[in-house]
């Protein structure tokens, strides 16, 4: 079986990046007058794991790949 993860850095921490989650949540209308009305709202995150195998949900533009998986698609 291919190893399906990638080495990644965030925070200056080494990490194993799993995938992109799409999370979504419903909110209710603000109390504020003239406040939004409600809906959905929607990020995405990347899941990550630490050497103890702690999984964080971050902010996907805050990490870094450190593998060459890149070379694989394009010749430079």
């Amino acid at each position: 079986m291919p190893n399906i993860y990638r080495t990644c850095r965030y925070k200056n921490e080494n990490y194993l990046f799993h995938c992109l989650e799409q999370f979504s949540n419903v909110i209710g209308p603000s109390v504020a007058i003239g406040g939004h009305l409600g809906g959905q709202i929607s990020h995405v995150f990347a899941l990550i794991e630490d050497r103890k195998g702690n999984i964080q949900r971050v902010d996907p533009t805050m990490i870094t790949f450190t593998d060459d998986e890149f070379s694989k698609y394009f010749l430079e």
